[in-house]
């Protein structure tokens, strides 16, 4: 029921994306929805009912899904085409190994500290880097405009 859930979500946030949007809007959502992941993932480590949970993975699902969805169309929209190949190799790799260092991460921590305090701790983290990005960005003129 919980990968259920979480695959609900998936598909909702997917569809959500299904129409072109300005880059703008794109990086609101992008912004949106990387908080939104961090805010269910606390949420999920505070709850105890099956429900709940549920509807915080589906939660989680669309803004996993919508995070990644507009950020890879971002980064593919203002690639300079002869950089498009070594632009989207470096996001692949970041972004398979990025996870599983991650969940090495998580499950050292977890063992150490407890499952819950982790979860409300990453999310923290996922918080503070969204929230430290979107500083920077703001901070230099034009930079999220750039092509990379």
């Amino acid at each position: 029921a919980l990968n259920a859930a979480l695959g609900l979500g998936a598909i909702i946030g997917a569809l959500a994306l299904s129409r072109p949007r300005a880059d703008g809007d794109a990086l609101r959502w992008i912004k949106g929805t990387s908080v939104a992941l961090a805010l269910s993932l606390a949420a999920l480590a505070l709850t105890g009912a099956l429900w709940l949970a549920l509807a915080t993975l589906v939660v989680h699902g669309m803004a996993m899904t919508g995070s990644n969805i507009a950020a890879l169309a971002y980064v593919q929209l203002h690639t300079a085409p002869d950089r498009m190949g070594r632009v989207l190799a470096l996001y692949g790799i970041v972004f398979r190994v990025a996870p599983a260092v991650g969940a090495l991460g998580f499950g050292l921590t977890a063992e150490a500290a407890g499952l819950a305090a982790t979860t409300i701790g990453f999310a923290a983290a996922g918080l503070a880097a969204t929230a430290a990005y979107w500083a920077m960005v703001r901070a230099v003129p034009g930079a999220a405009s750039r092509e990379l």
